[in-house]
């Protein structure tokens, strides 16, 4: 397996939402794509945070792209230079006014390494417990709540909790907690 060469760059879209690249490329067999499209994103940071009853909080969310709604783990974008965890610990307080005990890193993983550059930290925090209201951005309309494992196991199943690297970090996270989906 080895890297392709790039040989040339260019930005289409650079704004504060999105950063889209066209790379023209050559694989090691020779073979020259152009262009090869490359989504430049921030890393991301999200949080399976339970409850002392081991009730996971989620986020619920229309989804434009997908024409969804959504739950989904709290999270977002990490800023530059902020430490993946604490960037986790923030967007938790801001999404749901919640905060959490207990912090431990699941994984770190690449949502998708075909088309995008960042990476996904995954994290899992014990005793979450809602302590001021959400200071949501302009752009988000949110709520949250928490939900028992056996309901989330059911909201998998019928599509309303949906979305891959939220459903792999839950598993991972269930996993290093020692529990799991009845």
């Amino acid at each position: 397996m080895k890297p392709w060469k790039r040989l040339g760059s260019r930005h289409l879209v650079r704004d504060q939402w999105i950063s889209l690249r066209a790379d023209r490329v050559e694989l090691p067999n020779g073979h020259v794509l152009d262009p090869y499209y490359v989504i430049e994103d921030k890393p991301w940071g999200h949080v399976l945070a339970l409850d002392e009853r081991e009730r996971v909080l989620l986020v619920g969310q229309y989804r434009y792209a997908g024409g969804a709604a959504c739950w989904e783990l709290p999270g977002g974008t990490i800023d530059a230079g902020e430490d993946p965890l604490a960037g986790t610990r923030r967007e938790l307080l801001e999404e749901t006014g919640a905060v959490a005990e207990d912090w431990r890193r699941v994984a770190e993983f690449f949502p998708n390494p075909a088309r995008q550059n960042n990476r996904f930290h995954g994290f899992v925090a014990r005793r979450a417990r809602v302590v001021q209201p959400p200071a949501l951005d302009e752009g988000e309309v949110i709520e949250s709540r928490f939900f028992s494992l056996a309901e989330i196991a059911e909201m998998i199943a019928d599509g309303r909790y949906a979305q891959g690297n939220h459903i792999a970090l839950l598993f991972l996270g269930l996993r290093m907690l020692g529990l799991r989906l009845p």
